[in-house]
């Protein structure tokens, strides 16, 4: 596999990586604290927010399995392998857990 494609496949998954990361239910809960405390949320503001947040996580995932079947539809199975061997570099077990 051309090491700039696999390059290329890395760089993008990076950014939707970091997505999955941050935006845990425990991120949520601690974005949401920190927002309370920054800014005087009230319980009402709070529940909103907390949703927003929950809501963007859908989403996120929902894209995240999208690009992941695009690039199977992409690369051969021998890419893909290679792919889940870059991310097992990168801590994750395979490459559509990286995606999630």
């Amino acid at each position: 596999m051309n090491k700039k494609l696999i390059g290329i496949v890395l760089a993008l998954s990076i950014p939707l990586t970091a997505m999955a990361v941050e935006d845990t239910q425990a991120e949520v809960n601690k974005k949401l604290e920190r927002l309370t405390k920054d800014l005087s949320l009230n319980a009402e503001q709070q529940a909103k927010v907390k949703t927003i947040f929950e809501q963007k996580e859908q989403k996120s995932k929902v894209l995240r399995d999208e690009v992941h079947a695009q690039m199977q539809q992409v690369l051969t199975p021998e890419q893909l392998s290679t792919m889940e061997e870059k991310h097992k570099h990168h801590g994750h077990k395979k490459a559509k857990d990286c995606d999630k």
